[in-house]
């Protein structure tokens, strides 16, 4: 259009009527450029921006025409102006359409007039790629440079106008609306001051102006999982996010503002700190503005040692001076003595009486003894309470391995069953069968070798026993009545038989001739039954009805004794009565034999 106005100047109205108004007429709105075609299907509006077409390229092309096409293809969106490129920019920003500096993918590039575009009116096009390094291909139109549209690889910087986004895609946006502290005024350069150690809140309220909802259900996706999160400086002992569901308002709306608190802890050391923060939606993006606070940290803060009067106070404990503590610079009590039972705050904390004591009332040397345990007192309007929750001495119980008492010693008194020496021997009131009778010398028990003239009961045989004089008899020998008739210091005894023997526990212990029975050794054989008896007769006459002595004991047998007997003539009976009627007979036959 230009080289046609040109045209005109230099050399007639003719010409210019003859080539200009032709090409003029094309030079306004078209459904069709550049061998592109609009439909109103695609974003609601039909494309109203100029085509340019000439004699050698009468498909034509524009690129405000193909950056506008382009947009309402993609986001189906149509823009409302259709200005010179250089301008896009600036009329987006009016609108509140989000624009940058970064090439996104399915974005409008801006290239101003001079620098790195030739072009009078500057150039626009659409971002098909963007790539690492910050270059980006595109689709463009020209009105005079090509003709028809082309693709093509922008170098990084090439935007000098930056770039359009998207406006219906989800748009993260925050600006700043307040700050607040519960820390003091501003000293040593910054802000706040706080105390060492001093335990403070800090807020930012920040107002959503993007067009998505700030959320955080755990899910990572635009608008979900907003957090303030830490960026540099001091955290302040705290945590490095605060979540939008931590606050008051849940689910922030466009429009809407939010205040995020923060829970820190001074530093003990002294200094000026700052503490910087920003919103994040995890995994996507960093998003509006960085907010921050400054705090110094020192231990002579504004208006330290100041006096000052708390209020609601007892008598006498209303003057103060300022301190720092750990909730600030405070106003602390200054009067004040040691806290007593009188219903009185003497000591100026406020509380009226607030005093406990041990308590206890069993008798000396009992208290926090064994099972027993201290009390607790309570004053109360100037007067101290019941004892309440102390334990007192009871009758020992025996075997629960408790000090019921309180004198120190666990189930004393008890009768015990106890193998004091180790000896595998126990003693006690407790204990049954055979005992040790000298539980603290592990080489006294029963069947110990017994020591003669050791003043000892080695084997718990009732004493010691003399030494050997050559009257003493051998082990299996009879006739013995105490064991100091014996060489081995034992005289067992076995019903109405004494003989000198020793203790065992198996056979194993006993000489050859002799069996461990009732833990002694004593004689034995094999019968010719193979049962094992012991050798001492029986007396024949002790041995009860029906019963006889065979193989030295008494055994109850058929055919032996008095039941036996007659038991044996009943049997015999009748052949008895056949012998007597047989002897008349024969006698007769006997004496015809001596007639004849």
């Amino acid at each position: 259009m230009s080289t046609c106005i040109r045209s005109c100047v230099k050399i007639s109205v003719f010409v210019c009527l003859f080539w200009c108004v032709p090409f003029l007429a094309k030079s306004y709105a078209a459904t069709s450029c550049g061998g592109k075609t609009n439909k109103t299907s695609y974003c609601g509006r039909s494309n109203f921006c100029i085509c340019c077409t000439s004699r050698s390229c009468s498909g034509g092309g524009n690129c405000v025409w193909w950056a506008w096409e382009a947009a309402c293809r993609n986001w189906k969106f149509a823009f409302a102006t259709c200005n010179n490129a250089h301008r896009w920019n600036e009329q987006a920003r009016s609108r509140n359409i989000p624009t940058g500096n970064s090439p996104r993918d399915s974005s409008v590039f801006v290239c101003e007039n001079g620098g790195s575009c030739s072009y009078k009116y500057g150039h626009v096009g659409w971002v098909v790629k963007a790539h690492a390094n910050g270059s980006f291909s595109t689709t463009e139109q020209s009105c005079s440079t090509y003709c028809g549209t082309s693709s093509k690889t922008r170098p990084k910087g090439y935007a000098t106008g930056g770039f359009i986004y998207n406006p219906k895609a989800p748009q993260l946006k925050a600006s700043f609306v307040s700050q607040s502290t519960s820390a003091g005024g501003a000293s040593g350069g910054a802000q706040h001051s706080l105390c060492p150690g001093q335990s403070f809140t800090f807020s930012f309220k920040l107002k959503n102006t993007g067009n998505v909802n700030w959320i955080d259900n755990g899910k990572y996706t635009t608008g979900n999982a907003v957090r303030l999160g830490f960026r540099s400086g001091e955290k302040f002992q705290g945590a490095d996010r605060i979540s939008v569901k931590s606050t008051s308002n849940t689910q922030v709306k466009p429009g809407e503002s939010v205040a995020f608190n923060i829970q820190g802890t001074a530093p003990t050391k002294g200094g000026v700190y700052k503490s910087e923060w920003q919103l994040v939606s995890e995994k996507v993006a960093w998003f509006g503005p960085k907010v921050w606070l400054s705090f110094h940290v020192t231990s002579t803060p504004p208006g330290l040692g100041d006096n000052c009067n708390l209020s609601g106070q007892s008598p006498g404990c209303e003057k103060g001076t300022k301190q720092c503590t750990a909730k600030g610079v405070t106003c602390v009590g200054v009067g004040g003595s040691e806290e007593v039972c009188d219903k009185k705050d003497n000591d100026c904390n406020g509380k009226i009486d607030d005093l406990e004591r041990k308590c206890y009332q069993g008798p000396d040397g009992t208290q926090d003894q064994g099972s027993c345990k201290s009390g607790t007192q309570t004053c109360k309007d100037g007067e101290w309470g019941e004892c309440v929750g102390e334990v007192l001495p009871t009758k020992e119980i025996c075997g629960n391995e408790l000090d019921d008492n309180c004198d120190g010693q666990v189930d004393e008194q008890c009768p015990t069953c106890e193998d004091k020496d180790k000896d595998g021997y126990r003693a006690g009131a407790a204990c049954t069968g055979e005992q040790d009778c000298d539980d603290n010398d592990p080489n006294v028990y029963p069947g110990a070798p017994e020591i003669c003239g050791n003043a000892k009961d080695d084997d718990c045989r009732g004493g010691d026993n003399p030494c050997n004089t050559g009257q003493q008899k051998p082990i299996g020998t009879t006739g013995c009545v105490q064991n100091a008739d014996c060489q081995t210091s034992y005289c067992g005894q076995v019903g109405t038989i004494a003989r000198c023997t020793k203790h065992c526990m198996s056979d194993s212990d006993c000489p050859n001739n002799l069996m461990c029975m009732n833990q002694m050794c004593w004689p034995y054989q094999k019968t010719s039954s193979g049962a094992t008896v012991t050798l001492e007769p029986c007396d024949p006459a002790k041995c009860e009805k029906g019963s006889v002595c065979v193989d030295n004991e008494c055994t109850k047998m058929k055919g032996y004794g008095c039941d036996s007997l007659s038991s044996t003539l009943q049997t015999v009976g009748p052949l008895w009565f056949l012998l007597l009627l047989l002897v008349p007979f024969v006698l007769s036959r006997r004496k015809a034999a001596m007639n004849g």
